[in-house]
């Protein structure tokens, strides 16, 4: 029979790996959409709002 400290411990191991990894992918997907965005509009002075939308194209497209 585990007891609850078990339990609690390897609940707690658990839960600091899935969001490390969490933490890990999202600053990934952040990094790599700063960078397909300064590639995207480099030398442009587009910030606004249709930004993001331009992005979305160009990631759809390639």
């Amino acid at each position: 029979m585990v007891n609850d400290s078990e339990v609690n411990y390897a609940h707690d191991i658990l839960y600091s790996v899935v969001r490390r990894v969490m933490a890990d992918v999202w600053s990934r997907s952040q990094l790599a959409f700063d960078q397909t965005r300064t590639k995207h509009f480099e030398g442009t002075q587009n910030n606004g709002p249709l930004a993001s939308i331009n992005v979305l194209q160009f990631l759809y497209a390639n």
